[in-house]
């Protein structure tokens, strides 16, 4: 039997031998890759503000990605587009939609590490156009069901609810793109594939209670880092608006 020649499967990853550096104005980033995991630790000087020193390089109005982590050091004092204003501490875990400015409060430097909406921070968008199959999702009557279990269960169907999702996903080669609350935007590069992870999402919370509207979408995207969009996009999420229960599976071509 001939001596299998493959990599040995690696658990840790350690900033210091971080797999991309790059630097920008008044801060740095760095990112490490384990398995599928992309994650990365951001330095942020008093002084650095998004609007100023990433907008430039970003091209949009307000920064568009999907951010999750948790800061380290320091303050960063973020507005999002509704006005809405907040801090991360140090310590604080966060969850920040795409849509916001964000800037270095004090005189301390802001440290954080984040695992969602860090691919492609900092660089030009690439604009690269793809053919790809979208699924989205969501509950089916999520907010009456939040009322009626009452919040500590609320949560734990949550967890239950992400972690189904991602093992179906997992189990047909589907790509996490975003998260939206109660549901999951999602790639898949084969449309027989999204049609049964969609099948199977739904089998597999119906057992736990939960009802999912799922939207199947094949068309053409444009790549931009953190984030997808072009008419697909906007037509999956229409399309999911217009389902009224959970016993809607769509499929689209554009």
């Amino acid at each position: 039997m001939k001596a299998s020649h493959r990599p040995p499967i690696r658990y840790t990853q350690s900033f210091h031998d971080a797999q991309e550096v790059q630097a920008f104005p008044y801060g740095s980033g760095t990112t490490v890759r384990l398995g599928d995991l992309v994650i990365g630790k951001i330095v942020c000087n008093p002084g650095w503000h998004w609007a100023e020193q990433i907008k430039p390089i970003a091209g949009t109005d307000s920064c568009q990605f999907h951010h999750v982590g948790v800061g380290l050091s320091g303050e960063l004092r973020f507005r999002m587009d509704d006005g809405a204003e907040f801090s991360v501490m140090a310590g604080d875990v966060f969850d920040i939609p795409a849509g916001h400015d964000v800037w270095v409060v004090g005189d301390e430097p802001s440290v954080l590490v984040i695992w969602g909406g860090w691919r492609g921070f900092g660089k030009s968008p690439t604009g690269n156009r793809i053919l790809t199959t979208l699924l989205f999702t969501d509950i089916a009557g999520s907010t009456a069901h939040a009322a009626r279990v009452g919040d500590a269960a609320w949560d734990q169907l949550m967890e239950r609810h992400n972690s189904l999702i991602r093992e179906s996903l997992e189990e047909f080669g589907g790509t996490e793109i975003d998260t939206t609350g109660d549901g999951f935007l999602a790639t898949f590069n084969a449309a027989g594939r999204a049609v049964l992870a969609a099948a199977a999402m739904r089998e597999e919370l119906e057992a736990i209670g939960l009802n999912i509207r799922v939207a199947v979408h094949t068309g053409e995207v444009e790549l931009v880092p953190g984030n997808l969009r072009g008419l697909a996009v906007h037509g999956i999420t229409a399309t999911h608006q217009d389902q009224i229960n959970g016993d809607l599976l769509t499929f689209l071509k554009s």
